[in-house]
């Protein structure tokens, strides 16, 4: 998944002593696939490929800093392609389609999902009383002002699945 022409490999991550490759937040396009990416900061580490990441809300910390996402109705901003350290710097998808993502197995194919208390990990978006409480309608809310994430495939006994995602 890299472009020759411009260098771009997202599977790449350096270290906090290594230094960012690119401007954090940069924008990169896959011409033969069309998924977009995002370069960020792990301000904590991303201990798995397809975790779901949401921004880090520390004042201390810059623009495209994120987290594994581990709280329930919160943005999304991306899922992840690489494992990265604490402090490192790589790329997350922000736009296209992704397999194995860390997903409730009790997904079903066409659920949009939102975050949940396991860290990077996504479950549907469902409301389970007949009047919806104000938590199921915030959760729902949130989770559509980040990136949107639709289940394509059912979750698996392993908590995988495929998604699409959309910034």
């Amino acid at each position: 998944m890299s472009d020759i022409m411009l260098g771009v490999d997202v599977t790449v991550v350096k270290t906090a002593t290594e230094g960012p490759e690119w401007p954090l937040g940069s924008k990169y396009t896959d011409p033969k696939t069309g998924h977009e990416y995002r370069y960020i900061n792990a301000d904590t580490a991303i201990a798995a490929v397809g975790d779901f990441l949401t921004p880090t809300l520390a004042d201390t910390d810059a623009p495209w800093s994120v987290v594994p996402a581990a709280t329930a109705g919160i943005d999304i901003a991306g899922v992840s392609v690489s494992i990265i350290a604490a402090e490192g710097f790589g790329w997350m998808l922000t736009d296209g389609k992704k397999t194995l993502c860390n997903v409730a197995d009790a997904v079903v194919a066409g659920d949009m999902l939102g975050t949940t208390t396991t860290a990077g990990r996504l479950d549907a978006i469902t409301f389970t009383t007949t009047a919806a409480t104000l938590a199921q309608l915030t959760a729902g809310f949130k989770s559509q002002r980040g990136c949107r994430v639709l289940a394509l495939t059912d979750g698996t006994a392993g908590n995988t699945a495929t998604v699409q995602i959309r910034s």
